[in-house]
């Protein structure tokens, strides 16, 4: 009976962190913080801080092959750093350094929807590798947007003029908005219309 209570009071703890940190200002949602929140419900005894600081330790990884200073969380990256040489970084970070890659022999598998399991396994699906992206890359200090096409989950980064997609699942592939039409095809297995409103960014909170 205790225990049981235990477990129920330690969830609602969790239920009301999770609501505190969606009444937030949409920008200021810490998605992973979220992410390891729903990750507790299955996983309580897993260590918050300890996969945080992880987050942390890649962005640092990232930021020292850029040549760059420590930084404070969200600090922006100096003006004369491409943007595309920064992708290329957190690509070399994440999939070559890390091996993070997407888990095509057991998708279906429920560790791949939870953050700690994804940093443990180095695995997962479309969202939770693409949440991975956008979160090292908000350390880092590049922002990473959240696409959320149908059948595959990607992130995006808009600079001036020009967007880039990439798709952590396969490891880190850059796409124009003509290569992301036909590999949502191939995915899909079938030919399929593309509609301007999938190429927009979804928010944290929808996410």
């Amino acid at each position: 009976m205790t225990d049981k209570y235990s477990k129920e009071t330690e969830q609602k703890r969790i239920v009301q962190a999770f609501k505190a940190l969606l009444a937030q200002e949409d920008i200021q949602i810490d998605l992973s913080q979220a992410a390891l929140l729903i990750a507790r419900i299955e996983y309580p005894d897993l260590n918050q801080t300890q996969a945080l600081i992880y987050l942390d330790e890649l962005a640092r990884r990232v930021r020292t092959l850029l040549a760059l200073p420590e930084p404070e969380i969200s600090l922006q990256l100096p003006d004369d750093i491409k943007p595309l040489v920064v992708i290329d970084a957190l690509n070399k970070v994440l999939f070559d350094e890390q091996g993070f890659h997407g888990d095509h022999d057991d998708y279906y598998n429920p560790d791949n929807s939870f953050l700690n399991k994804v940093l443990e396994r180095r695995t997962g699906i479309p969202i939770t590798l693409s949440l991975l992206y956008i979160e090292v890359g908000r350390r880092v200090g590049i922002q990473i947007d959240g696409i959320g096409f149908p059948y595959h989950f990607m992130v995006r980064h808009r600079w001036d003029q020009s967007v880039i997609y990439i798709d952590p699942f396969g490891g880190g592939t850059l796409l124009t908005e003509k290569d992301c039409e036909e590999h949502l095809r191939r995915i899909a297995r079938q030919r399929i219309r593309l509609h301007p409103q999938w190429f927009k960014p979804i928010t944290h909170r929808h996410m």
